[in-house]
């Protein structure tokens, strides 16, 4: 995409199961900044038109959100406020 800056390319989605998934998938850059690109056509009062998302790249091996790593310490600060026991067992 370099040799045509600010510019993407769509291609037909071959994967579509889903009326959600998308009719078209494929990537874009904007002032250096790469995107993924995902269309669905859609009929209005004058015919077919494209509705398109721009989102942040996939990155396949990302780590979880912090908030979600965050989540086993934050119980065990809870354990230690509240008294709870680290033996598994629910309070009765």
């Amino acid at each position: 995409m370099s040799d045509y800056p600010d510019s993407g390319v769509l291609f037909k989605n071959d994967y579509k199961t889903d009326e959600k998934h998308p009719d078209y998938k494929g990537k874009g850059e904007y002032k250096g900044v790469t995107f993924d690109l995902a269309a669905w056509v859609r009929q209005g009062k004058s015919g077919s038109f494209l509705s398109i998302k721009f989102s942040k790249p996939f990155e396949k091996n990302k780590q979880e959100p912090q908030d979600r790593r965050e989540a086993p310490n934050m119980m065990k600060q809870a354990d230690a406020l509240y008294g709870g026991s680290d033996d598994g067992d629910l309070p009765s």
